[in-house]
Order: structure tokens, then C-alpha cells, then sequence
């Protein structure tokens, strides 16, 4: 919101200013393309500073790499055009209006690439949470499973299997998904079995069973890679 109300507030200057400063002396053509390239210049930073507010992506630290480019242009554009229009040499006229097209143009490229490498980075952030639910889940479980556990076999196949699971790839895959599921289901039953009082072989087995799960799960990622 700042930034949009100092990028107004200098657009309504830049006009003010023209207008006051307008004479005969001034008013020839470089007067009224600097004025107007001034012009094209704020309405394209505000247009950058309109999608970074509007996409969210600005309050990231990443952020503030098209906004400093921003920042740049805007001032390079308004010394360029205040020399312009109050250049008396007219034959240069044609250096002048092609270096505000560079301008323009090196800017919307280097703010593009920014807000590109912006938005990759922003995907990869919300992604990595999303991909490791699973796993913390599962862990949180096995937690709880040791907590109920008094046996010390069952205790010993829990922390086993615990210890093959935090030392595993904690990043689910589409194609990693069910057999997550499914070990997290056979954790659950074990909780089942624990809180029911079933006897120690028939836990270890259901383990066991929920170990070899977890074998698949590994064994379908690594060999993706």
C-alpha cells in the first residue's frame, strides 16, 4: 500500500510540475515526449507494484529483489525525462526516445525474470510443508505407540521401526501416497492391538507387517531416482 501511494503521489507531481513548468520557451516536442515517457514509465511501476500486492508474493524476502528493481527504473526514468524535456538540442531527440525504450524494455525483462525466481521460490516453500505431512504424521504416531507400549520386545520393534522411518526420504511422492496411508492405518490397528491387550507375538507380527509396508514405500522412491 506504501509503495502504491509514493508511485501515485510522484505521478501526480510529475503532472503538476509539467504543467506549472509549461512555457513557450520548453513546450516543444522533447518537453512533451519527456513528459509523456515519464508517464508510460509510472503507469508500467505501477503496474509491477499492483501484481506484487495483488499476488501476496512482496511480503516474501525474495520480495524485495523487483521491488528495489522498481525503484531503480522509476528513478532512472525520472532523470532521464526531466534532461529530455528540457534538452534545447532537438537532433537528439531520437537517442532519447531510444533509450527510454531500453529502459523500459531492460527493466520489464530483469522484473519478469525477478518475479519468476519469486514465484518458484514461493511454490517450493508452500510445497515442502504440504509433502512432508505424511511423514510427520506417521512419526507422531509411532511417538504415541512407544508411549503405551510397556513390552520390551514390542518397545524394541517400535523403536526399530521409528528409526528406519526418520532416517527415510520424509518428502511424500504422488506415487508414495497409498503406501503412506496404508502404514499409517497398520499403525493405528497396532494401537488397537496394544490398547486391546493382544498378546506380545501377535503385536511384533502386525509390526513386522506394518515394517514391510514401509520397505515398499522406500523401495518405490528410491528407485525414482
Amino acid at each position: 500500500m506504501i509503495k502504491k501511494i509514493l508511485l501515485a503521489g510522484l505521478t501526480v507531481i510529475w503532472i503538476v510540475g509539467f504543467i506549472l513548468c509549461w512555457s513557450f520557451l520548453y513546450a516543444g516536442p522533447n518537453y512533451w515526449l519527456g513528459f509523456l515517457f515519464g508517464l508510460v514509465g509510472f503507469a508500467a511501476a505501477g503496474i509491477s507494484v499492483y501484481f506484487l500486492e495483488k499476488s501476496n508474493h512482496s511480503t516474501t524476502e525474495t520480495g524485495c529483489i523487483p521491488v528495489y528493481y522498481t525503484a531503480v527504473f522509476v528513478v532512472l526514468m525520472i532523470l532521464l525525462n526531466l534532461y529530455f524535456a528540457f534538452m534545447q538540442i532537438f537532433s537528439l531527440m531520437p537517442v532519447f526516445i531510444v533509450a527510454n525504450l531500453l529502459l523500459i524494455l531492460i527493466y520489464g525483462v530483469l522484473f519478469y525474470g525477478a518475479v519468476r525466481h519469486l514465484m518458484r521460490v514461493n511454490d517450493l516453500t508452500e510445497y515442502a510443508p504440504e509433502k512432508m505431512k505424511n511423514i510427520a504424521n506417521i512419526s507422531q504416531q509411532l511417538s504415541v505407540l512407544l508411549s503405551i507400549s510397556k513390552d520390551t520386545g514390542i518397545r524394541q520393534e517400535l523403536l526399530k521401526l521409528k528409526e528406519t522411518v526418520d532416517y527415510s526420504n520424509n518428502v511424500s511422492q504422488s506415487f508414495s501416497e497409498n503406501d503412506e496411508k496404508a502404514f499409517l492405518e497398520k499403525l493405528y490397528k497396532i494401537q488397537e492391538e496394544l490398547s486391546g491387550g493382544l498378546d506380545t507375538d501377535t503385536i511384533i507380527h502386525s509390526i513386522k507387517d506394518a515394517a514391510s509396508t514401509w520397505s515398499v514405500r522406500n523401495s518405490r522412491i528410491n528407485s525414482t531416482r
